[in-house]
């Protein structure tokens, strides 16, 4: 019997609330947030960090909650953070604009584009301002 990794699945946070929040950036590309708030928390109880995590070149936020083994998500929710968001850029294997279309995106693209409309967005649903202050393999950005 064969055994296939599934994707585009919420199988490995299962005890996680999941939104998706869809976005377009200031080039008019629509990307993807998704929301992984553990059991109903919503920030307002002091835990205030919020993580944000974001794929590399060759992936997508799909790398973050396989149910294969215990995943950064839910390692992340046992550890204390309840809320955690994944980001799919541009380049992410969900979206088909660099294979389907005439687009070369480059990581300016994603840096000028990309990163500023997510952290807005992610702000906006939260509700609240203020900065996120996070790491990613590219580096570290604050933004206020």
């Amino acid at each position: 019997m064969e055994h296939r990794i599934p994707r585009f699945t919420m199988a490995g946070v299962e005890d996680a609330e999941v939104s998706v929040h869809p976005f377009a950036t200031e080039d008019e590309l629509g990307l993807t947030l998704t929301r992984f708030r553990r059991g109903g928390q919503d920030g307002r109880d002091g835990h205030d960090d919020v993580v944000l995590l974001v794929h590399g070149l060759t992936s997508s936020s799909d790398m973050f909650i396989m149910p294969e083994h215990v995943n950064l998500v839910r390692f992340l929710h046992r550890n204390g953070y309840g809320d955690v968001w994944a980001l799919d850029l541009r380049m992410s294997n969900r979206f088909p604009y660099n294979v389907e279309t005439r687009r070369r995106d480059t990581l300016d693209d994603v840096a000028c584009f990309d990163f500023p409309a997510a952290l807005l967005n992610s702000a906006a649903a939260r509700g609240r301002g203020g900065f996120m202050s996070s790491r990613t393999a590219w580096g570290r950005w604050r933004s206020t």
